[in-house]
């Protein structure tokens, strides 16, 4: 079975391919007048590149766009972030119906609004609450007729191989783990898919991460799991409770 680590690395591959083809087409639209949203806003971030950067300060946005054309590394500076996005929940979705042959199905659930549900701080689900609530949930996970909320964590080093843990991703790690696990008391399975390098890369005890948070978890209405082990990780808890799905 293929690994997620893969599977996020030839999505990633191929969202630089999609982007640069885009950025070309905008590139080539300028250079012949054509001033549309696209131009718009790719003139509009050059613009602010050059201001950001006294070593451009002798170039105009029509130069830069020329030369982006033609040099990967100019265009390179210019290109949509692949990692900025906003896809990790659906690479995971689509990683886990694939690979489950559909017996696993995930419905991206909106931030806010209506249809949002959050935990409060008692620890229960609410629907359509405001954000100054702990934590937004992103899916509703329907395995076996079995309805169950998700969050969901993508950190990873796309094409770099191991991580090297930073702050801004323990806070990731924090806000995923501690807010979800430590208050949660609804009857609805809380799980938890946390997947990426930063998870799964080996510590200085050759212990992962995940491997970490999984033992230090202790609530039995949570399971911490990633998106190749998560239907192996319901039906341990499905049997653990004796829960005929």
């Amino acid at each position: 079975m293929q690994k997620f680590y893969d599977f996020i690395e030839n999505d990633f591959n191929e969202q630089v391919l999609i982007n640069e083809k885009e950025f070309i087409k905008t590139a080539l639209e300028s250079k012949l007048g054509i001033n549309n949203k696209n131009v718009k806003d790719l003139k509009f971030k050059i613009k602010s590149h050059i201001k950001k950067s006294p070593q451009l300060s002798n170039y105009d946005v029509d130069d830069l766009i020329n030369k982006a054309i033609d040099c990967i590394i100019v265009r390179s500076l210019f290109l949509k972030s692949v990692t900025r996005q906003g896809k990790s929940e659906k690479l995971q979705k689509k990683f886990i119906e694939e690979s489950t042959n559909g017996e696993i199905i995930l419905k991206i659930l909106p931030k806010s609004g209506d249809n949002s549900y959050r935990i409060n701080h008692d620890g229960y689900i609410e629907k359509g609450i405001k954000k100054n609530k702990l934590k937004s949930l992103d899916t509703k996970i329907t395995y076996k007729g079995i309805d169950y909320f998700g969050i969901h964590k993508l950190t990873h080093n796309y094409g770099c191989g191991e991580y090297t843990s930073g702050g801004g991703q323990d806070n990731q790690q924090n806000d995923a783990i501690l807010n979800g696990v430590d208050v949660y008391h609804d009857k609805h399975l809380l799980i938890v898919v946390l997947d990426g390098s930063y998870y799964h890369t080996p510590l200085k005890n050759e212990q992962t991460k995940i491997h970490l948070l999984k033992m230090e978890n202790k609530n039995k209405q949570v399971i911490i799991t990633d998106s190749l082990h998560i239907m192996e990780d319901i039906e341990k808890y499905l049997n653990n409770n004796n829960i005929n799905g």
